[in-house]
């Protein structure tokens, strides 16, 4: 009688969970159509509570979508053709967790760290936009370093995550299930719309266009500070059995 009661309060427990398991750092259900239980208003407050973890809630609202399975098999088909060159290289367990993560992290940093910090000086300064910028300038103002540095770091981001989607799958990783993949995909649209932005700056609404192009950059930079630390929880899951396995 024991054991029937336990396996009911197992099945029953199961109906409120997604159908595709979740690790912690990854924030899609495989599942492309996923149903979620109905609260009561009480516990829906209790779950949106102090202790709740900013993660929690990320992961929480990744449910919610699945990107479809036809781009999945397109975007691992495209990855899988560099994949063998990859393997070829046999590279040391540390460089295939890490370098990806190294190298974006060092690009964050500096460029757009600089590149933030050179706009915001124009916006408190305008007349510095056209004056040399301080520091390591590369005969360039303050204005143009600042758009050379912003490009750059988009440009090498979107390579950058390309080689992160081939080594996820030299490792035998899923691609596009995780909040790291997500999170990268709205910076990336947040950068165009900082782009396009900058086509306004001589129209009528350049005040307007500016002061949001500010803002929206601090709050690009604030998803990318985010993509960073989703990576980090991934790089650490991923390196987990490798680190037990050289213990043992």
């Amino acid at each position: 009688m024991r054991a029937i009661l336990l396996i009911a309060a197992a099945s029953s427990a199961c109906a409120f969970l997604p159908s595709a398991p979740l690790s912690p750092s990854l924030g899609l259900a495989k599942a492309a159509h996923t149903t979620l239980p109905l609260r009561s208003p009480a516990r829906a407050r209790h779950a949106v509570g102090p202790k709740m973890q900013v993660q929690e809630i990320a992961d929480q609202a990744m449910t919610l979508a699945a990107y479809p399975q036809g781009l999945v098999d397109a975007v691992t088909a495209y990855m899988n053709l560099y994949v063998p060159l990859f393997k070829g290289l046999n590279l040391p367990p540390f460089m295939l967790h890490w370098f990806h993560a190294l190298n974006m992290g060092v690009v964050l940093a500096s460029m757009g760290t600089y590149g933030t910090i050179l706009g915001w000086q124009i916006r408190q300064n305008p007349k510095s936009a056209g004056e040399l910028a301080v520091g390591p300038n590369l005969g360039k103002t303050t204005s143009e370093l600042h758009s050379t540095l912003m490009g750059a770091m988009g440009l090498i981001f979107f390579l950058g995550a390309n080689g992160g989607l081939v080594l996820s799958l030299v490792q035998d990783k899923p691609i596009m299930q995780s909040t790291h993949f997500t999170s990268a995909m709205v910076g990336f649209a947040l950068l165009a719309a900082q782009a396009s932005l900058t086509t306004l700056f001589k129209g009528g609404n350049a005040k307007t266009a500016r002061t949001a192009h500010a803002f929206l950059g601090s709050a690009t930079m604030g998803v990318f500070l985010f993509h960073a630390y989703q990576g980090l929880q991934l790089g650490l899951e991923y390196s987990a059995p490798a680190i037990v396995a050289s213990v043992q």
